[in-house]
């Protein structure tokens, strides 16, 4: 008679893994969720018309205001993706890199 496993393998992130997080993961999390905040400071501040940003021709057609508010969604999206990424969820490594990326 062939013995039957008691428990099985669940996938990345699925409940009952331990799983645990390496080093990268850890300080890639904890750089995004650090770098959100400072984005979203950016962003109100650009919002806000503050003497940060040099008033300058840009590459894109855009204006102060909508710098400011791209800022803070890319800003909000790094913080929501490091969390993915340091509580070890299945779409945090994807967002991050997205997040990130942009």
């Amino acid at each position: 008679m062939a013995a039957i496993p008691s428990k099985t393998q669940r996938g990345h992130g699925g409940p009952g893994t331990s799983e645990r997080l390496s080093g990268a993961a850890v300080f890639a999390g904890a750089v995004m969720m650090l770098s959100g905040p400072l984005s979203i400071l950016m962003g109100a501040s650009g919002i806000a018309g503050d003497n940060l940003f040099a008033a300058s021709l840009y590459a894109y057609r855009f204006d102060l205001t909508a710098w400011g508010w791209i800022h803070i969604v890319v800003g909000l999206a790094l913080i929501i993706a490091g969390m993915g990424v340091v509580t070890n969820k299945s779409w945090g490594r994807g967002a991050g890199a997205a997040a990130t990326g942009i």
